[in-house]
């Protein structure tokens, strides 16, 4: 009897660490225009998935970063992700150092999620960093799904 309980706790336990960051699915670019997504305010790019990682906002030694991945194609997309885990990053020191890994010490769920993309929807992440040091950091963030292209995105931030 014991041992269902401790299974029942640990599944309890997996799905809370599966909902550790946001998700946010649009039909529309909330994004101010910048570098990486200028080109593609005005509608369909011919072309793929495109991703962009935006600086949303910043306080003292808090970052609030959005990654996102908008359907710049003329079809429906099909993303298909192993586990519950859709995205993951790393954040670096101005040596090239990881220092913090999305993924590490946590647990996903074990199982297919599929998502499909509309044309020009996007798939949005919200990444909150916190307490950091004076120094200058680079953030990298790419999609965890199956395929060849993990759409990784980096940007380099300064913290002062």
């Amino acid at each position: 009897m014991k041992w269902k309980t401790g299974v029942t706790l640990l599944l309890f336990l997996l799905l809370l660490t599966s909902c550790g960051e946001k998700q946010k699915a649009t039909g529309e670019n909330t994004n101010p225009p910048n570098e990486n997504n200028e080109q593609h305010n005005g509608g369909i790019a011919a072309g793929s998935l495109e991703p962009s990682l935006d600086l949303m906002s910043s306080e003292k030694s808090s970052f609030v970063f959005q990654y996102q991945i908008k359907n710049q194609t003329e079809q429906v997309q099909q993303i298909t992700f192993p586990s519950s885990q859709q995205y993951d990053y790393v954040l670096k020191d101005k040596n090239g150092d990881a220092l913090k890994q999305y993924s590490e010490g946590k647990m996903f769920t074990q199982a297919v999620k599929q998502v499909e993309l509309a044309q020009a929807e996007s798939m949005e992440f919200e990444i909150e960093l916190s307490d950091l040091k004076p120094g200058t950091y680079t953030l990298e963030v790419w999609l965890t799904a199956n395929g060849e292209k993990d759409y990784r995105q980096s940007v380099e931030f300064d913290v002062s």
